[in-house]
């Protein structure tokens, strides 16, 4: 299993977490609240064990999610880390202009999902800034070549659905 690409990517996004808390530290110096991303729940944990912040992942209650976001959107948190599919639906993060992603989804939807969240009704800053790290792997730059790929398909698909 040690070969898998699953278990690689996990890797890869782990070893950019020291990379995500040095943001996580510049942002935290510029009063800039932050919104980091992970497909995989190490980052997410490391990063949301940050004195101050909290994460969400797919073992999050219900109750909890809606308590860390509240605490999040009214400044109580200088930051918050999420898995990608556990924050793809339901949450507004409109106090942040800025989000990192440790490392993408497969899906391009889920990560636009993600995007979503700040990108949202409510959005008072003028400009939002999207981070997306990326180690100069193979499988990384695979994955990269898979979603634009896949992001080509759908929007042709939209294309033509909409000429019909």
């Amino acid at each position: 299993m040690p070969n898998s690409d699953a278990y690689v990517r996990a890797e890869l996004a782990s070893s950019r977490t020291e990379a995500a808390h040095a943001l996580a530290d510049e942002c935290e110096e510029q009063e800039c609240p932050l919104v980091v991303f992970s497909a995989h729940v190490e980052p997410v944990r490391s990063l949301g064990a940050r004195a101050g912040w909290a994460y969400i992942d797919g073992s999050t209650s219900m109750e909890d999610r809606e308590r860390i976001v509240d605490q999040f959107q009214n400044g109580k948190l200088p930051g918050i880390a999420l898995s990608i599919r556990a924050a793809g639906v339901g949450l507004t993060l409109t106090r942040a202009w800025k989000a990192v992603f440790v490392d993408l989804d497969w899906t391009p939807a889920g990560n636009a999902q993600a995007e979503d969240r700040l990108c949202r009704i409510g959005q008072t800053h003028d400009h939002i800034e999207i981070v997306q790290m990326v180690s100069d792997h193979p499988l990384d730059l695979r994955v990269l070549e898979l979603l634009a790929e896949k992001s080509r398909v759908i929007d042709g698909a939209i294309e033509q659905t909409e000429a019909d």
